[in-house]
């Protein structure tokens, strides 16, 4: 029997990454409710959570300055969206790894920055399709940033979403265990999800939180 060598299946970077891609646009397509759900729950955080808050206390108190509620909430309406695109990396790489395709798609030569880039493809699409929705509802109420300060933030953004979707991929390979990927999502993970200033400040929280919070 002929010996298989993985190093002779190398392929493009590039293409690589397309083929990785086309894959996760598959799955996106036979998945249609997830997008949906993933479109609304931001929505729906800012229509029914930060303006009722928002309608109560008007602005609040950041960094010794008054700050409108509701630009404050859609910042972190934005942080809310990048921890959950980590915690879909996890889900599709576990699947990947289930079903033998992540050994086969290095067998077949993609490389683990090609495999990344490729995975976070579509997830990125549709996280700047939130992105844009939150953004147009935020200006119908009015409270919302300019033209140049929403670009920023979306650069910001990517740069917090290539993070975080990072670590969510570093934590399914590395991690084999699904008792003890679990205990790092749920439980060393959950002080970082606790302590984010998304619908309030920490500036007179103790300095350990601040710490933790600035995560």
């Amino acid at each position: 029997m002929k010996e298989l060598n993985y190093k002779q299946q190398k392929t493009n970077f590039i293409e690589s990454v397309f083929k990785v891609s086309y894959v996760e646009y598959r799955a996106l397509v036979n998945n249609k409710q997830l997008v949906y759900t993933q479109i609304l729950v931001p929505m729906l955080y800012f229509l029914f959570y930060a303006t009722g808050i928002a309608s109560t206390f008007g602005q609040i108190i950041y960094v010794d300055k008054a700050v409108p509620f509701l630009q404050f909430a859609f910042i972190g309406i934005i942080g809310l969206i990048v921890y959950g695109q980590m915690s879909q990396s996890v889900y599709r790489i576990i699947l990947d790894r289930k079903w033998g395709l992540l050994a086969f798609k290095y067998f077949k030569g993609v490389t683990p920055l090609a495999y990344m880039i490729g995975k976070m493809s579509f997830p990125l699409f549709n996280f700047l399709i939130q992105m844009g929705v939150l953004y147009a509802i935020s200006i119908l109420f009015g409270d919302s940033f300019s033209f140049d300060q929403f670009i920023v933030l979306v650069l910001c953004s990517i740069v917090m979403m290539i993070f975080w979707f990072s670590v969510g991929t570093i934590i399914s390979l590395k991690v084999s265990s699904y008792k003890t990927r679990d205990l790092i999502l749920n439980t060393l993970l959950l002080p970082i999800s606790f302590t984010a200033p998304i619908f309030f400040s920490f500036d007179q929280a103790p300095l350990f939180i601040k710490w933790i919070s600035f995560l």
